[in-house]
Protein backbone atom coordinates (compact mmCIF):
# COMPACT_ATOMS: atom_id res chain seq x y z
CA UNK A 1 0.00 0.00 0.00
CA UNK A 2 1.49 3.59 -0.36
CA UNK A 3 2.13 6.12 2.02
CA UNK A 4 -0.72 8.39 1.02
CA UNK A 5 -3.23 5.83 1.13
CA UNK A 6 -1.93 4.96 4.85
CA UNK A 7 -2.03 7.68 6.05
CA UNK A 8 -5.53 8.64 4.91
CA UNK A 9 -6.37 5.52 6.54
CA UNK A 10 -5.13 6.00 9.74
CA UNK A 11 -6.41 9.89 9.91
CA UNK A 12 -9.75 7.86 8.68
CA UNK A 13 -9.28 5.12 11.87
CA UNK A 14 -8.77 8.33 14.11
CA UNK A 15 -11.60 10.25 13.32
CA UNK A 16 -13.84 7.02 13.43
CA UNK A 17 -12.63 6.56 16.74
CA UNK A 18 -13.51 10.21 17.91
CA UNK A 19 -16.56 9.74 16.82
CA UNK A 20 -17.60 6.51 18.85
CA UNK A 21 -15.44 8.17 21.73
CA UNK A 22 -17.94 11.15 21.41
CA UNK A 23 -21.08 9.32 20.62
CA UNK A 24 -20.03 7.43 24.16
CA UNK A 25 -19.71 10.51 25.83
CA UNK A 26 -23.34 11.88 24.73
CA UNK A 27 -24.70 9.08 26.54
CA UNK A 28 -23.68 10.29 29.69
CA UNK A 29 -25.91 12.29 32.17
CA UNK A 30 -24.20 16.34 32.52
CA UNK A 31 -22.62 14.79 36.01
CA UNK A 32 -20.26 12.03 34.18
CA UNK A 33 -19.49 14.02 31.22
CA UNK A 34 -18.32 17.47 33.26
CA UNK A 35 -16.55 15.10 35.63
CA UNK A 36 -14.87 13.38 32.31
CA UNK A 37 -14.04 16.85 30.72
CA UNK A 38 -10.13 16.58 31.29
CA UNK A 39 -10.22 12.91 29.77
CA UNK A 40 -12.36 14.57 26.84
CA UNK A 41 -9.58 17.31 26.68
CA UNK A 42 -7.37 14.91 26.28
CA UNK A 43 -8.72 12.78 23.66
CA UNK A 44 -9.40 15.68 21.40
CA UNK A 45 -6.11 17.09 21.81
CA UNK A 46 -4.45 13.53 20.96
CA UNK A 47 -6.77 13.03 18.21
CA UNK A 48 -5.34 16.48 16.75
CA UNK A 49 -1.73 15.59 17.72
CA UNK A 50 -2.11 12.33 16.04
CA UNK A 51 -3.67 13.49 12.76
CA UNK A 52 -0.53 15.74 12.39
CA UNK A 53 1.99 13.51 13.18
CA UNK A 54 0.88 10.67 10.96
CA UNK A 55 3.14 12.41 8.01
CA UNK A 56 6.07 12.05 10.11
CA UNK A 57 6.03 8.31 11.26
CA UNK A 58 7.58 5.44 9.36
CA UNK A 59 5.22 3.52 6.89
CA UNK A 60 5.58 0.02 8.97
CA UNK A 61 4.34 2.25 12.04
CA UNK A 62 1.30 3.46 10.06
CA UNK A 63 0.42 -0.14 9.33
CA UNK A 64 0.67 -0.95 12.61
CA UNK A 65 -1.68 1.56 13.60
CA UNK A 66 -3.94 0.88 11.57
CA UNK A 67 -4.90 -2.55 13.00
CA UNK A 68 -4.09 -1.23 16.57
CA UNK A 69 -7.37 -1.37 18.95
CA UNK A 70 -8.67 2.01 20.27
CA UNK A 71 -5.48 4.54 19.73
CA UNK A 72 -6.88 7.66 21.35
CA UNK A 73 -7.74 5.87 24.59
CA UNK A 74 -4.30 3.94 24.68
CA UNK A 75 -2.26 7.12 24.39
CA UNK A 76 -4.77 8.36 26.57
CA UNK A 77 -4.26 6.48 29.35
CA UNK A 78 -0.42 6.48 28.25
CA UNK A 79 -0.40 10.26 28.77
CA UNK A 80 -2.10 9.96 32.36
CA UNK A 81 1.13 7.91 33.56
CA UNK A 82 3.13 10.99 32.60
CA UNK A 83 3.69 13.62 35.28
CA UNK A 84 1.80 16.74 34.44
CA UNK A 85 3.36 20.23 35.12
CA UNK A 86 0.45 22.58 34.04
CA UNK A 87 -0.82 22.52 37.86
CA UNK A 88 3.00 23.60 39.54
CA UNK A 89 2.84 26.01 36.20
CA UNK A 90 -0.46 27.47 37.59
CA UNK A 91 0.35 27.79 40.95
CA UNK A 92 3.73 29.50 40.44
CA UNK A 93 1.50 31.78 38.49
CA UNK A 94 -0.81 32.92 41.25
CA UNK A 95 2.01 33.20 43.79
CA UNK A 96 3.96 35.59 41.10
CA UNK A 97 0.51 37.26 41.15
CA UNK A 98 -0.91 37.03 44.50
CA UNK A 99 2.72 38.63 45.90
CA UNK A 100 2.42 41.43 43.31
CA UNK A 101 -1.02 42.15 43.79
CA UNK A 102 -0.34 42.29 48.02
CA UNK A 103 2.92 44.44 46.79
CA UNK A 104 1.69 46.79 43.95
CA UNK A 105 -1.89 46.76 44.67
CA UNK A 106 -2.37 45.69 40.82
CA UNK A 107 -2.49 42.42 38.91
CA UNK A 108 -0.32 41.95 35.36
CA UNK A 109 -2.41 41.41 32.70
CA UNK A 110 -0.09 39.76 30.70
CA UNK A 111 0.33 36.13 30.78
CA UNK A 112 2.74 34.51 33.21
CA UNK A 113 6.16 33.03 31.95
CA UNK A 114 6.82 29.69 33.87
Amino acid sequence: MNRGKLEKLCCEKLGNELKVYKSYMLKKGVEEVYASAYEIDCVVSIYELMVELICDLAEDCLEKLLVFPDLLLFLYNKWMRYEDSHIREMAYCMREELANLANAGEVRTEECAA
